[in-house]
C-alpha cells in the first residue's frame, strides 16, 4: 500500500478543488476513446463514435466522463486505503458495470493529460509526479478488487 505525504495529499487536494467533473470528465474520456479505439468496443452502448464530431458532441459520453471522475474523486478521499474503498464497491465495478481494469488505466493516463492541459500552472511535474503515484495505487487497488 502506498502511502502519502502530508504535502503529497494538499498538492491532490488543491488541484482536485479545481476539477469541474463534467467538463474535464468529458475531454479525458472523449480523449481516451479517440487515443484507444479499443475503448469503443467497451463502451458502445454510449452512441455513435464514426467521427471525432460524433464522441465530441455526444451527451452519453459526456455524462459517463462525469460518473468516472466523480467516482475517482471518491476515491481520491481515501488515499490512504484504497484497497478497502475499491474493495467495498468491488460487486458494482466488476459484475453490475463490467470495468476493465486496463481501461480504468488508461482513462487515468489520459486524465494526466487532461489536468496538465486544464491547470498549466499549477500541475507543476512535482504535481504531476503526485498524481502519477495516487492513479498508479490507484490502479493496483482497482485490478486486486475486480479480479478477486
Amino acid at each position: 500500500m502506498e502511502s502519502f505525504t502530508e504535502k503529497e495529499k494538499k498538492d491532490i487536494e488543491a488541484i482536485w478543488s479545481k476539477v469541474d467533473c463534467e467538463r474535464i470528465g468529458k475531454e479525458a474520456l472523449v480523449r481516451l476513446l479517440l487515443s484507444h479505439h479499443s475503448t469503443q468496443n467497451c463502451l458502445n452502448s454510449l452512441g455513435n463514435f464514426s467521427s471525432v464530431e460524433e464522441i465530441s458532441s455526444n451527451p452519453k459520453v459526456a455524462a459517463h466522463g462525469e460518473k468516472i471522475l466523480q467516482s475517482i474523486g471518491a476515491a481520491m478521499k481515501h488515499l490512504d486505503n484504497l484497497d478497502s474503498h475499491f474493495a467495498e464497491h468491488r460487486q458494482d465495478l466488476g459484475s453490475k458495470l463490467h470495468v476493465d481494469p486496463d481501461n480504468f488505466a488508461r482513462f487515468l493516463n489520459v486524465l494526466n493529460v487532461a489536468f496538465a492541459r486544464n491547470f498549466p500552472k499549477e500541475y507543476t511535474p512535482e504535481v504531476g509526479a503526485t498524481f502519477e503515484k495516487a492513479f498508479s495505487a490507484m490502479k493496483d487497488a482497482f485490478s486486486k478488487a475486480v479480479t478477486k
